[in-house]
């Protein structure tokens, strides 16, 4: 079942994402981590830009901590400590964020430390794996190891945490609390995958109480760095979130009660197998299509009783839909273009008559951006700004376009992208560029031989609208074309507008971003707790 997003303006599965929130709530269950690390490069592959799927991936950690609250295994003191340190430092990511992505270098950015620390801390928990089943082999039964006297235990600024049974300065759990609020801007995560081993590494904290530490800070922090991204980027998606949640609420129950089971020497190794994970998800397309050739005839039929216009041929057309609404379940559209020649006089001899069909989106300023390879990684180097650059452009024919359409007819009308999009100074390698992402993202066609053409008068085609259309007018061409010559043309416009709950939460994202965002936090604060309510209730 595909679902639009309004905010991502892209349509994908809603069972896909209903899978991967249920992976991030086991994950936040069991170990302690928002699952960020996990969702955000699989929103990546499932179509969510970048900017949307770091802001949407918070956490959906609200059912695991209270899971963990009602078992006594939240240290509060020590959350507050490390939450005061993510509220700075997700308020410095952010200005990190928007500084890179005004720069064009935040992709590079989240992918680079995706790929570090991931790479770091899947590497140190192998090593505190095998470390782990070797001290467990090496004494069964056994006295436990003493807790080492650690570098952190002699800073000033000393704090009692009595859950946690530990005397240690406030100064390193301020600066894990900074790093992960950091990551959480940046990365679109949690940052449990860091602070959890820092907890237990280098605090010395009790892996009991670790787990339901880490989600309460997390809760707050990724809350508070949702909250910036709505307002300052307007890349918070409700409709993901809900569906993340949704799923996330339920595995979130799941992990925690598989965590209780877990032992603590095993904890190392279930780490790493979590950062192991990946998976890459399908979305399915479909387009509507309908059958109408009843009511197309009898529309060319009134439209050629017409009186003319004084031309030897005229173009008289009509479009299936001249309006699209965008609501919820929108997967693309299929509109058919139809058509028919006017004759005031017989069909001229000679060289055939020629139709082409184009189709525009609305007009937006693009930057291209150049890249090159630095020191061994491919950055964005150079940014190149081109103006009137159809968000979408496709171009229809009777046949191929060399042998119909002379470049100077091409050039008078501007039917091909070529022609359509007018370079700057030093444009033309950046315009190239751009045609060719456009084309590469289904965004440019160029379809060849696909208008049929009867008796030289009857003439139609089907034009496919995809699903990650922009909001706008969409201005519809037909030329006919004799000896490479324009002979007459007609033009329509095709209306896209989202509709119902997909505006209101457009608009109210836009002009109202902080309410928005205080809506979002809500939704998921009563997710949470209503899961945590409802399996309690189950468990009964």
């Amino acid at each position: 079942m595909q679902i639009f997003l309004p905010i991502a303006e892209v349509s994908v599965n809603a069972f896909t994402l209903l899978g991967l929130g249920g992976i991030v709530g086991v994950l936040s269950g069991m170990f302690g981590v928002g699952g960020g690390f996990l969702i955000t490069p699989l929103l990546f592959f499932v179509g969510i830009p970048p900017a949307v799927a770091v802001a949407t991936s918070a956490n959906s950690s609200v059912s695991g901590v209270l899971a963990h609250f009602k078992r006594k295994t939240v240290d509060l003191k020590m959350g507050f400590v490390l939450l005061g340190g993510g509220l700075v430092g997700s308020a410095i990511g952010i200005q990190i964020f928007n500084m890179l992505k005004a720069m064009g270098q935040v992709d590079l950015l989240v992918t680079l430390c995706y790929v570090v620390f991931l790479g770091i801390i899947g590497f140190l928990m192998l090593i505190e794996s095998i470390r782990a089943i070797k001290r467990a082999k090496g004494r069964p039964g056994g006295r436990p190891e003493r807790k080492k006297h650690l570098w952190v235990h002699n800073l000033p600024l000393k704090m009692k945490f009595r859950a946690s049974g530990l005397y240690i300065s406030a100064i390193p759990p301020i600066a894990v609390g900074v790093m992960v609020g950091m990551l959480g801007a940046v990365m679109g995560v949690g940052g449990g995958f860091i602070m959890v081993p820092a907890m237990i590494y280098l605090l010395g904290m009790p892996t009991k109480v670790v787990i339901g530490t880490s989600l309460f800070q997390i809760i707050f922090t990724a809350g508070f760095t949702t909250l910036l991204h709505a307002y300052t980027n307007h890349t918070v998606d409700v409709f993901l979130a809900f569906l993340l949640l949704i799923g996330g609420v339920i595995g979130a129950q799941i992990g925690t009660q598989i965590g209780l089971k877990m032992k603590a020497c095993g904890f190392g190794a279930g780490r790493l197998s979590q950062t192991g994970l990946r998976s890459v998800v399908t979305t399915q397309r479909t387009l509507l299509a309908g059958g109408m050739m009843t009511r197309v005839f009898a529309l060319l039929f009134a439209l050629l009783m017409l009186p003319g216009a004084g031309r030897a041929e005229e173009v008289v057309a009509a479009l299936s839909q001249s309006r699209i609404s965008i609501t919820a379940n929108f997967d693309g559209s299929e509109i058919l273009i139809f058509g028919a020649v006017k004759r005031d006089q017989p069909t001229p001899e000679g060289e055939p008559l020629d139709v082409i069909i184009t189709v525009a989106g609305p007009e937006k300023v693009e930057t291209i951006r150049r890249k090159d390879r630095r020191f061994g990684i491919w950055i964005n180097v150079e940014a190149q700004v081109i103006g009137h650059t159809p968000t979408f452009y496709t171009v229809t024919s009777t046949r191929e376009l060399a042998d119909i359409l002379p470049p100077l007819t091409d050039s008078l009308w501007k039917i091909t992208p070529d022609k359509r999009i007018l370079p700057g100074m030093r444009g033309l390698p950046a315009r190239e560029a751009l045609i060719r992402l456009r084309k590469a993202d289904d965004l440019y066609r160029t379809r060849e031989g696909v208008v049929t053409l009867s008796e030289d008068t009857l003439f139609q085609t089907s034009i496919t609208l995809p699903s990650n259309i922009v909001e706008g007018g969409y201005t519809t061409r037909i030329f006919l074309l004799r000896n490479g010559a324009v002979i007459d043309s007609y033009g329509t416009t095709i209306n896209v507008q989202k509709v119902g709950i997909e505006r209101w939460l457009y608009n109210l994202a836009y002009q109202q971003a902080l309410i928005y965002g205080v809506m979002a936090l809500a939704i998921a604060g009563l997710f949470g707790w209503g899961a945590s309510e409802a399996f309690r209730i189950l468990r009964r």
